[in-house]
């Protein structure tokens, strides 16, 4: 078993508690010492330049694809280059009617080379990767993998 801890910290800045203005900015902590600031999605009073949590999400399903993916094919033998991905998320109303990330589309595009996975196997690294990623089975939104060409 393992544990994953950071620290979250939000501060009120203003001298009123109103929707309309406290702010929405965040600060994350990681057991390592980064820190990042982080806010609200701007739709919801956010600051769109500053990661939201609906991003990090996403970027934590892409990158737990990635290094599974990376994992998978080293052992393998099959020489990743370079990995891209450009995920969405989409966030939307639930079948409850609640607010909730219910996708994630993955489209990852590995660089291979010497022993050149073909389509078939590059498929079935994609899907073992899926189905072992610990964030993909962390999630309950539907996740769609898409291989970019």
């Amino acid at each position: 078993m393992s544990q994953f801890h950071v620290n979250v910290t939000w501060q009120r800045q203003t001298p009123d508690f109103k929707i309309e203005t406290y702010s929405r900015e965040m600060s994350i902590r990681f057991n390592g010492g980064l820190q990042i600031a982080s806010s609200a999605p701007a739709e919801f009073g956010g600051d769109a330049q500053l990661p939201n949590p609906e991003e990090l999400l996403t970027a934590s399903l892409s990158s737990c694809l990635m290094l599974t993916v990376l994992a998978i094919s080293a052992r393998g033998g099959f020489t990743v280059d370079k990995y891209e991905d450009k995920p969405e998320a989409t966030l939307e109303k639930n079948a409850n009617g609640k607010m909730a990330v219910t996708q994630i589309v993955l489209r990852p595009k590995v660089t291979y080379s010497g022993n050149v996975p073909d389509p078939t196997k590059l498929a079935e690294i994609l899907s073992k990767a899926h189905a072992n990623c610990m964030i993909s089975n962390s999630v309950s939104c539907k996740v769609i993998i898409q291989p970019a060409t």
